[in-house]
This record gives structure tokens, sequence and C-alpha cells, in this order.
């Protein structure tokens, strides 16, 4: 399923083949909050907020995978700075203080999103801090030719 809707599989995925039970909520929740339509935040917020958080985290797996997502999506300069300020500020935030993260509710409203916005991109934050970390425990190399699976 993973390889024919994604133009291949990410070693992020294909690393749990022997456990499979271990990687479906981790498919199934990624799915639901970074690929589906008519989410909340527009599908270019989203591989921002992917991108800020893997780089917070210096994870260079999942910045490579989700700057060509990002790029496959729109262009920085059509995200207003006031909106892409507070993006990046979030993503670092929820990496680097998770405990601050509330105190930049008002100011993500301020710039124009909305609160199921603000739920949204939390928990996409949260997701790649999740994943960042997988990447790094299992010591997971960049796959040749990985920009096929940036869709």
């Amino acid at each position: 399923i993973v390889a024919g809707s994604r133009g291949g599989v990410a070693n992020i995925i294909s690393a749990f083949k022997e456990t499979p039970l271990f990687i479906q909520g981790h498919i199934q929740l990624y799915e639901k909050i970074m690929l589906r339509d008519n989410l909340p935040l527009p599908r270019f917020d989203r591989e921002f907020l992917a991108v800020e958080t893997s780089n917070a985290n210096q994870c260079d797996y999942c910045t490579s995978h989700h700057t060509v997502a990002k790029n496959n999506h729109g262009v920085e300069t059509d995200l207003p700075e006031a909106k892409r300020a507070i993006l990046k500020k979030l993503a670092i935030t929820v990496a680097k203080e998770p405990f601050v993260t509330p105190t930049l509710k008002n100011k993500f409203l301020e710039a124009g999103y909305e609160e199921t916005q603000w739920l949204h991109a939390v928990n996409i934050c949260s997701y790649f801090n999740f994943a960042n970390r997988l990447v790094y425990s299992m010591d997971l190399p960049l796959e040749e030719g990985f920009e096929s699976t940036c869709k």
C-alpha cells in the first residue's frame, strides 16, 4: 500500500518490515495529519512544520524528505511572513521547550490561523519529534532516490 501510493517505501517504514504491528499506527497517524485532503492546515504549511521541526532536531533524514515535499506543494514566499514566523517558532518550541508551547497559541491565532489549525499544527510538530527520534534511534540512512517518496 505505501509503495504504491507514495512512489516507494521510505526507510522509516521499511525498518519495521519484521514488526509491521509497530508501524501501523505510525502510518495511520501520518496519513491523517499530513496526507489527507481538507485538513485544517494547507499542505504547504504542514510540510513547512515538518521541515522546521526536523531542522530544530537536526534530523537530516526528515528534513531532506519534507523539504522535497514542501517544494512540491508551494513556494515559501506564498506564505505570509507572520505565518512563516509563528510556524517556525512553534516548531522550534515544541522540539526544544514543549512546556512553553501554550504561550504561543494567541500569537498563532493573531497571525490569522484558527483554533482547529492550532490543534493540527501542534499534532504535526509532536509527530515529527517522534519521527525524528525514531530516525536517530534506528540510525536510518537517507534512501537513494528518496525524492520519489515525497509526494
